[in-house]
C-alpha cells in the first residue's frame, strides 16, 4: 500500500499565461455519495467530484478531490450542478474578487443542471480549503469541501527554498453528525450540533489509522505536513518526540519558524510543517477533537508514523527483541530476549492472518501476504509492519 496521499487525477488544458499556465478542471456537486462508517452504518453526503469529459459523469469523494495548481497558475474551475439544490464553491483563504468567491448572495448560486466558471490567479503559494457556500453549515457537514494547494517557488517547495522537503503528506480533519447526514431536510438547530465521527481525510477510528494516511519514510527524509480544519470543532495536533517539526506558514502566509511539538487549529485554520525524523521509530501522530463550546475531549485519531534506518536492515526495536526489514518484500526476521513466543500478524480488519510459534530466532516467509499494513502481535507487544 502506497502511504502517500494519492490525489485524483485531475483534466488540464494547458496554456502560457504569464508566470504560470492556465488549468481547466471540470467538476460536478452532487447529493448522492454513498459511504460506510467504522460502524457499519451507511450513511449519505453530498460533495464534489471530477468530471469525465468523455462520459459527462462524476463519482464524488469525502472530502472532496485535492485540488493542486502551481504558484501564478491561472485557475479555470467549471462547477456542473447536477443535484437539485443549489451550490456554490467558496475558495477559503484564497484572494479571488467578489464574483469568484462563491458566497451565493455576493456572487453567483449554480442552480440545479446549471454550470458556473471560476477564474483566478494563484498569487501565493500555500494550503487552502474550498467548501460549499450555500447554507453553509448544512452543505459543508454534509461533505462539500476539500483541500486547495498552490505549490511553492520550486518543485517540492512548499513556499521557498527554506521549507525544501522530500516527502509531503496532506491531512484534512472534519466531523460528521450521522443524523444530519440521514436527515438533512429537518437537521435541528445548528448551535446542537454533535459530532460523531471524527475524521481525518474522510476517515475515522481504525479506518483512518489503517489507510493511505500512513507516513511512511525514512532518517534521512524532509517531511512537509499540511494540516488543514473544516470542523466544526478544535484540533488539537501533537507530533512524536522522535520529530524535530518546525511551523513555517499559517493559513497560506509564511510565518517566522517556530520549532513545536503540538498545534492547536481552529474553524478554518490551516498550517504547514516542516519535520525531521531525529531516528529511527514506530509511532503515532495524536491528534484530539475538542467541543468549542465546552472544550470536551470528544475523541482522538492516531496517524501512524513509520520512520525506518538508511542503514543495515531498516529493522526496529520491540522493546523484548527485533524485527527486521521493515517494510518488508518477502520475509521478515524475529529475534527475541527469550523464547518461545507467539507471534499473530493481523489485516487492517484485525482479521488474523498468521499465527506461529517460535522457539528460536529466525525468518518468517509472509511473500504470500498482499502488500499493506499489518500489526504484529509478539509476547504482550503490538507493532506496525508494513508489506512492500
Amino acid at each position: 500500500m502506497r502511504v502517500t496521499i494519492i490525489f485524483i487525477a485531475l483534466i488540464w488544458a494547458f496554456i502560457t499565461v504569464g508566470q504560470g499556465s492556465l488549468k481547466e478542471v471540470f467538476l460536478q456537486s452532487k447529493m448522492d455519495g454513498q459511504k460506510i462508517l467504522p460502524d457499519g452504518t451507511e450513511i449519505e453526503f453530498w460533495g464534489y467530484g471530477i468530471e469525465n469529459q468523455q462520459t459527462g459523469l462524476a463519482k464524488i469523494s469525502l472530502p472532496g478531490p485535492i485540488l493542486r495548481f502551481d504558484l501564478g497558475d491561472t485557475v479555470r474551475i467549471q462547477l456542473r450542478n447536477t443535484s437539485p439544490e443549489a451550490h456554490t464553491i467558496h475558495w477559503h483563504g484564497l484572494d479571488v474578487d467578489q464574483a469568484n468567491d462563491g458566497v451565493g448572495h455576493t456572487s453567483n448560486n449554480v442552480i440545479p443542471n446549471d454550470l458556473f466558471i471560476y477564474e483566478f490567479v494563484c498569487t501565493h503559494s500555500g494550503t487552502f480549503m474550498y467548501h460549499c457556500h450555500v447554507l453553509t453549515p448544512l452543505h459543508l457537514a454534509m461533505g462539500m469541501y476539500g483541500l486547495f494547494i498552490v505549490n511553492g517557488e520550486e518543485e517540492q517547495f512548499l513556499y521557498d527554498a527554506t521549507s525544501k522537503f522530500t516527502k509531503e503528506f496532506s491531512f484534512l480533519f472534519s466531523e460528521m453528525n450521522v443524523s444530519w447526514n440521514e436527515n438533512p431536510l429537518s437537521p435541528g438547530p445548528f448551535a446542537l450540533y454533535e459530532s460523531d465521527f471524527l475524521m481525518v481525510n474522510g476517515m475515522s477510528d481504525l479506518e483512518a489509522e489503517f489507510s493511505d494516511n500512513e507516513v511512511i519514510g525514512t532518517e534521512n527524509d524532509t517531511l512537509a505536513f499540511r494540516m488543514a480544519n473544516i470542523g466544526y470543532g478544535r484540533v488539537e495536533v501533537n507530533f512524536p518526540d522522535e520529530l524535530l517539526v518546525t511551523a513555517i506558514a499559517s493559513d497560506g502566509r509564511i510565518i517566522p519558524a517556530l520549532e513545536t511539538g503540538g498545534i492547536v487549529l481552529y474553524p478554518g485554520e490551516r498550517y504547514d510543517f516542516i519535520a525531521l525524523p531525529l531516528e529511527p521509530f514506530v509511532g503515532n501522530i495524536l491528534v484530539n477533537y475538542f467541543d468549542l463550546r465546552n472544550n470536551n475531549l470528544l475523541g482522538s485519531n492516531n496517524i501512524p508514523i513509520t520512520i525506518t534506518s538508511t542503514v543495515g536492515l531498516n529493522g526496529f526495536n520491540l522493546a523484548d527483541g527485533n524485527i527486521y526489514p521493515n517494510p518488508f518484500s518477502t520475509s521478515i526476521f524475529i529475534e527475541s530476549d527469550a523464547y518461545p513466543k507467539i507471534v499473530e500478524i493481523s489485516n487492517f480488519s484485525g482479521e488474523i492472518v498468521r499465527k506461529l510459534h517460535i522457539q528460536s530466532a529466525g525468518e518468517i516467509d509472509l511473500q504470500t501476504l498482499e502488500s499493506g499494513v499489518y500489526t504484529l502481535r509478539i509476547g504482550d507487544k503490538i507493532h506496525k509492519i508494513i508489506k512492500l
